[in-house]
């Protein structure tokens, strides 16, 4: 398959998975604004309706490795606008579903076709874009996930002060039927392969350890649902072991099992999956932050994680581009110790707490994100080896299990210390909240730290960077060859 664009059809390319990610991380958080009026119509209790939200992030992690494999073997021309196509039909049958269950259904069917987007669009990057601007291109994916679930809330107390929870699917459709044909036109000169042995008894031990390793996440903080959760979480790790083994004697393994013999591989998935874990964990609770213990309404607390998220916009790329030129363990690091730094002050400081402070640290959290995307992410890819287009998928179950993991953990300490499970958000009073917020970014805050300093472990990989232009193949200005010596410090010859 062919890996050569012109440059209007690589400017589309990128621009098309752009804007898929930003519609994917959008739609991982503008629900949560609706939740209250989708559980008042459909007539279902707030911890039932919580479940449109974790439907959707359950079926995005359990298949996204599968679109992965099946992009990897024939390339992303078939998966990512069956993707996109997928997502776009999911957000119609949401936007008119006439019940909760179909809702539920609807919600299963667009994450279905988010797995699909967010396995090929790192793909897009290893494979069309130079490895000299690897950490660009992926913090493009970033910028565009990250400012779409930041803007999420934003985006949806608009809608719901104006108009009705349907609006939230609608607004996909016209950026789905746009992309379709833009896609097709970038790729109409790709080749497709053939998909030869697929790995179905793998993908089936990891679809449903990933599926029963959520589930005892999500049933952690709900009050007598632990033996549930044990339960839920010793068949995880008993179906990861059947997976394992079953890829070790597979011919086309859905994982190539050799990735996870390298320390460095390890320790950076577990970097990028953490700092998403501090990331998504603060984010789930400060917004209850804002709405319950500073009384702002939802449209106001959107307006403020909004600002974060352009500090991530603005930043993220340049940010990239120089971890591209000097190496990304010093940014990765950084990413956890600013991280690490706003919500240890988050902890001191939370307790009469004024609006411009949470403003100051939201737009701190932005300035730490800006390091993740394109220096996280691409070091990981760098470290997988000959497994660069798995890897790249990788980077996004990554970001997915940390996610997951970070509301559900957040979830449970704010409950335990706070000693609200089974109350309403909104009925807990303002020292029983501080009592749980407190120790909840303490926890987000040593694991950030614990990110900035695993990072530091692991050296960067020596490569080779060639000095051309963004988007073009026709010119190459230079060649800068990055050496890594026995002693401190590196060459560099041009």
């Amino acid at each position: 398959m062919s890996t050569e664009l012109g440059r209007s059809n690589l400017i589309i390319l990128v621009g098309v998975v752009f804007f898929t990610m930003f519609m994917n991380g959008l739609d991982s958080s503008i629900t949560n604004v609706a939740l209250p009026e989708m559980g008042t119509v459909f007539d279902v209790d707030i911890a039932t309706v919580s479940w449109v939200s974790v439907i959707y992030l359950m079926v995005l992690a359990c298949s996204l490795m599968v679109f992965a494999k099946i992009a990897a073997d024939t390339g992303v021309k078939r998966v990512l606008p069956f993707g996109i196509a997928v997502f776009t039909i999911g957000s119609l049958m949401c936007a008119i579903s006439p019940t909760y269950w179909f809702l539920i259904f609807s919600r299963a069917i667009q994450a279905i076709g988010g797995a699909a987007l967010a396995a090929t669009a790192p793909m897009v990057c290893t494979i069309y874009m130079p490895p000299s601007r690897l950490g660009f291109s992926l913090s493009i994916l970033t910028v565009g996930t990250g400012f779409g679930y930041a803007i999420g809330p934003f985006v949806g107390g608009l809608i719901m002060e104006y108009s009705t929870w349907h609006l939230i699917f609608l607004i996909n459709i016209p950026v789905g039927m746009l992309c379709v044909p833009l896609l097709m036109k970038a790729l109409r000169d790709e080749t497709v392969g053939r998909l030869v042995d697929f790995d179905y008894l793998g993908a089936g031990f990891l679809c449903t350890a990933i599926f029963m390793g959520i589930l005892s996440l999500e049933l952690l903080p709900h009050a007598g649902m632990w033996v549930f959760a044990v339960m839920s979480g010793i068949s995880c790790s008993a179906l990861l072991l059947l997976f394992i083994l079953a890829e070790w004697g597979a011919e086309n393994p859905l994982l190539n099992m050799k990735m996870l013999l390298h320390f460095d591989f390890i320790v950076l998935f577990l970097c990028l999956a953490g700092m998403n874990l501090a990331y998504t964990g603060a984010t789930y609770l400060l917004p209850f932050f804002g709405e319950v213990y500073l009384d702002m309404s939802a449209l106001e607390m959107g307006e403020y994680l909004l600002a974060g998220a352009m500090v991530t916009t603005i930043l993220g790329i340049p940010i990239a581009r120089l971890s591209d030129r000097r190496g990304r363990k010093v940014f990765c690091a950084c990413a956890g110790m600013i991280m690490g730094l706003v919500f240890l002050l988050y902890y001191i400081l939370a307790d009469g707490m004024s609006r411009t402070t949470l403003l100051i640290l939201l737009l701190g959290i932005g300035l730490g994100w800006a390091f993740v995307g394109g220096p996280m992410g691409s070091r990981l890819v760098e470290h997988a080896r000959e497994e660069r287009n798995m890897a790249s998928s990788l980077t996004n179950m990554a970001y997915n299990i940390g996610g997951v993991s970070g509301a559900a953990l957040a979830s449970l300490i704010f409950t335990t210390f706070s000693d609200s499970i089974g109350m309403d958000i909104f009925d807990v009073p303002d020292e029983n909240f501080i009592a749980g917020f407190e120790p909840a970014m303490l926890f987000l805050a040593l694991c950030a730290l614990a990110v900035g300093a695993l990072a530091l472990i692991v050296k960067d990989r020596k490569r080779k960077v060639t000095i051309e232009p963004i988007f073009g193949e026709h010119r190459v200005e230079g060649e800068l060859v990055i050496e890594d010596l026995p002693g401190p410090g590196r060459h560099h010859h041009i």
